[in-house]
């Protein structure tokens, strides 16, 4: 998957416009997951710039937030 894989790009719009817009995952979903897409790249091919620890750490929390809120949900349609 590259940045402009158009499959990633149409998963990442489609979680926004499903989930975030209709108000089932809280709006900073879309930022803290555009921040890991974007910082993975960085980290993946080293575009430009290099990530500190402060943003690994942060980017860390987020990686393992994101699946929770999403099994969360998952978990309140199988109710």
């Amino acid at each position: 998957m590259t940045p402009a894989d158009p499959t990633a790009l149409e998963a990442i719009g489609a979680v926004n416009r499903e989930f975030v817009l209709s108000g089932q995952l809280p709006a900073e979903t879309f930022r803290r997951r555009q921040r890991l897409y974007e910082d993975r790249h960085v980290g993946d091919y080293g575009v430009a710039r290099s990530i500190d620890e402060p943003t690994a750490r942060r980017d860390l929390e987020d990686a393992v937030w994101l699946p929770s809120a999403c099994r969360a949900l998952v978990d309140e349609h199988r109710r």
